[in-house]
């Protein structure tokens, strides 16, 4: 994923593209489009359009979980993106709140040993000894399958 000013506009470029393709093949509310636009909206944000970058992330988790459930990786995985931004972007300890609930339902649903689940963890504690905001730089996005529960042909 781009690592710089450029290659940030060029890649966001791309999740336009994708996103916009998607939905005219697969529909608006199709698991594939929405990850487009959850991560698409991630990038923005991380691109400086905070603001804009929150209210869709939020928007995408409510129809992910009207969509998918609560408990599915990729709502989840929205829910992380949501948290990470707020945390870089000045609100640590909403944050971090958010990303403490998140945390447990993630055990709850995925276990203790999930990939994901051992991200936030570490994401977590990164925040609480460091008291910094998280270099998303090293973070790469979801692609539209890696969320995918086993079995999800969606």
């Amino acid at each position: 994923m781009a690592r710089n000013a450029g290659q940030l506009d060029e890649a966001i470029e791309q999740f336009v593209t994708a996103a916009d393709d998607a939905e005219r093949a697969l529909g608006a509310e199709h698991p594939t489009t929405l990850t487009y636009r959850v991560n698409l909206a991630f990038w923005r944000g991380v691109a400086g359009d905070t603001a804009a970058a929150l209210s869709q992330l939020e928007e995408f988790q409510r129809t992910l979980e009207r969509v998918l459930g609560a408990d599915h990786p990729r709502t989840l995985r929205a829910r992380q993106q949501r948290a990470e931004l707020l945390h870089r972007h000045g609100d640590p300890t909403t944050a971090a709140a958010q990303l403490t609930v998140l945390l447990a339902d993630m055990v709850r649903v995925q276990g203790t040993n999930h990939p994901r689940t051992q991200e936030a963890e570490h994401l977590l504690e990164r925040w609480s000894r460091a008291g910094a905001p998280p270099d998303l730089s090293a973070t790469e996005p979801a692609s539209p399958d890696a969320d995918r529960a086993p079995g999800d042909r969606s």
